[in-house]
């Protein structure tokens, strides 16, 4: 029974290594192999042995021209920007599948969806030095300005930067987006295509076969639109998004007393919270208790390092009670108080130091004033 097992176990393993389809990367003997038959025959004439060596058989292996374009950010293909930003770039990894060297010219264009960069953006276009990372055209990233080659079977991190400023205008919107289209080349690099410099492109072999010549034959995939299967090019787009906060202040007033002539004696800096007058109006002499709230859109970037300052208006008169109240974020607050230390602000500021303010937080800061 075991036996009968491992026999079955040994057929169906059998079966799926034949049925393996070589990987589209699996590079094979190298181009303008000689693959050479030798023959030895023997037999007999008169019934007497003979034996003779017949000349061996020789053909040549083509050349499969197949290279691949892919960005280093995956499936997303997506890699975020911020407003302002300047030297944007996105990364890709070009694979010679050749079987033999070849030389590869380049072309890039940015294609936007929204005005993401300021004016009309230009690429340039990188290769890695040697520190195995794109540094966006500086460090050791060298210009592509005609070609690069590579030996069968390696690889290339491919740089495409633009120097234009991402949009900073109040109408960028988070997930704004532009493309990155890089679109690779086969060309010419070795005397047996042809003895023409790296840049010229090279077709495929027409007609019949011939075993006497190293013939050529693309074999690279559909890259994007317009690049289609076999035509000895390959292409990848790699996407850039604005990433953004979406910050905005609300104003909560309540009024704690509308005046204190009656002979009350509330102290506006003191007066308990909860308090406040029913029904309480905004004259002058009222006293406010004020609640400033810094929110983030739900689909925002996080913010960090906020520097939040509020300037206490000319009608108002600052008398202290700050306090910083946080659904989210821890929020430093210092006021410079009624002592007219700021030009833009004569009346003072409240300035609160946010470490940072995620998507969908907030964070409140409140203090008393009465109104001229």
């Amino acid at each position: 029974m075991l036996r009968s097992m491992l026999y079955k176990l040994l057929y169906i393993s059998l079966i799926l290594m034949s049925s393996v389809k070589l990987s589209h990367a699996q590079l094979g003997t190298a181009a303008g192999t000689d693959i050479s038959t030798s023959f030895t025959i023997a037999y007999t004439v008169s019934s007497v042995s003979q034996s003779d060596t017949i000349a061996a058989q020789t053909f040549e292996t083509s050349r499969k021209i197949d290279l691949l374009v892919t960005t280093t950010q995956g499936n997303s293909t997506e890699k975020t920007v911020t407003p302002s930003q300047t030297s944007s770039f996105v990364e890709y990894i070009l694979t010679n599948q050749s079987n033999f060297e070849h030389s590869f010219t380049f072309s890039a264009a940015i294609v936007e969806t929204n005005d993401v960069f300021v004016g009309s953006p230009t690429a340039t276009i990188w290769y890695d030095g040697a520190n195995n990372t794109c540094d966006g055209g500086t460090g050791d990233d060298v210009q592509i300005t005609t070609y690069i080659t590579l030996t069968s079977g390696t690889t290339e991190r491919i740089c495409v930067v633009t120097s234009d400023d991402v949009n900073n205008a109040a109408s960028v919107t988070q997930n704004w987006e532009a493309d990155f289209n890089l679109t690779v080349t086969a060309t010419a690099s070795d005397a047996i295509v042809t003895a023409a410099a790296g840049s010229t492109v090279i077709t495929q072999t027409s007609g019949a076969y011939d075993k006497t010549v190293v013939q050529r034959v693309f074999s690279d995939d559909v890259g994007i639109t317009g690049d289609t299967a076999y035509d000895g090019k390959h292409s990848a787009t790699a996407q850039v998004k604005v990433y953004k906060s979406a910050l905005t202040v609300s104003l909560t007033p309540i009024i704690m007393y509308t005046n204190n002539t009656n002979g009350e004696g509330f102290v506006c800096a003191t007066k308990a919270a909860g308090t406040e007058e029913p029904n309480g109006r905004a004259i002058p002499g009222a006293c406010l208790n004020l609640t400033y709230t810094l929110s983030n859109g739900a689909a925002g970037a996080t913010a960090t390092a906020i520097d939040w300052t509020i300037d206490i208006p000319a009608e108002l008169t600052y008398v202290g009670e700050l306090a910083a109240q946080t659904s989210a974020n821890d929020a430093a607050c210092t006021d410079s108080g009624n002592f007219n230390t700021s030009a833009a602000s004569p009346d003072g500021t409240v300035v609160c130091n946010i470490s940072s303010l995620a998507a969908g937080a907030s964070v409140s800061v409140e203090f008393r004033a009465t109104i001229d």
